[in-house]
């Protein structure tokens, strides 16, 4: 754990657990639930402390493997850059142009269900190539109601399986925002 202000490098620093929307991922409906916060005390900067994010990132692209439905605009962006995609590899691959999938990724325009299908396809791939990560099928329920405004929110509880390491653990399947 980080035991100075990353920005003052004072050592009066204090960790704060708090529910963090992953709107640096691009994805505002992925909540972290008791992610540690570095807090300092001198210049009152508050950091975000991420030990395995490449773990975290595997669960979530998990996650929208096995989901249904479309992608929101985040959510396709963060499969294509979880594959090692371009946005001009992804056109190619899906037969479109790169302004399509600029489009879709922005949300100026829905990306059609099959596109969906066809990324999730590439992603169960790699998380097969890289060996799965076991979520049961009830965390992995589609939210009620239509996705599109009554957005999905997956809730992420970071705990410590043993010493020194972090995991992640889906605390619900999943509520609905207003």
């Amino acid at each position: 754990m980080i035991e100075t202000c990353p920005v003052c490098d004072s050592r009066k620093v204090r960790v704060e657990h708090r529910d963090h929307a992953y709107v640096e991922a691009g994805l505002p409906n992925i909540v972290l639930t008791g992610l540690p916060f570095i807090v300092c005390a001198s210049c009152g900067e508050s950091s975000m402390v991420i030990e395995q994010p490449e773990d975290l990132h595997k669960r979530i692209a998990q996650i929208f493997a096995k989901a249904q439905g479309p992608l929101e605009p985040g959510e396709l962006r963060f499969v294509r850059e979880y594959l090692g995609l371009s946005r001009e590899a992804m056109a190619l691959s899906l037969g479109v142009d790169v302004s399509t999938v600029s489009r879709w990724e922005s949300g100026k325009r829905d990306a059609p269900l099959m596109a969906a299908k066809l990324m999730r396809l590439d992603l169960k791939a790699k998380l097969s190539r890289e060996g799965t990560i076991k979520v049961s099928r009830s965390q992995l329920e589609a939210p009620p109601g239509p996705r599109s405004g009554n957005a999905a929110v997956w809730l992420l509880e970071l705990t410590k399986p043993g010493p020194g390491k972090r995991a992640a653990h889906w605390t619900q399947p999943c509520i609905a925002l207003p």
